[in-house]
């Protein structure tokens, strides 16, 4: 369930950019998480309340990654997570558009 709100920070974070997970989806890509790691630091529980710090931190054409800091109070987890888009079910490159605005945030 915890994942799931880093997935919610990352939709936001595009959306905020002007790249919405609908417009990837409407031109055919899909933007499946390749790669996951999350280090909890303290615990946290269901009916927390918490923020979560998101930035790109490498991008080339074929992946992208995302970082995560997670709090509530002090420092309960840092995240990671890389992707990848996919093109009629094939590894594609990153669009120019798309690395632009990856690449600026």
């Amino acid at each position: 369930m915890f994942f799931k709100y880093l997935e919610e920070t990352r939709s936001e974070f595009l959306r905020s950019r002007g790249l919405p997970y609908e417009t990837i989806i409407e031109k055919g890509f899909e933007v499946p998480v390749v790669e996951l790691k999350c280090r909890f630091h303290r615990p946290i529980f269901h009916a927390d309340v918490f923020d979560v710090l998101l930035w790109v931190r490498e991008v080339n054409r074929w992946s992208f990654s995302f970082y995560y800091e997670i709090f509530k109070d002090n420092l309960v987890a840092k995240a990671y997570s890389k992707h990848c888009l996919i093109y009629n079910k094939e590894l594609s490159t990153i669009p120019d558009e798309i690395l632009f605005i990856l690449k600026s945030s």
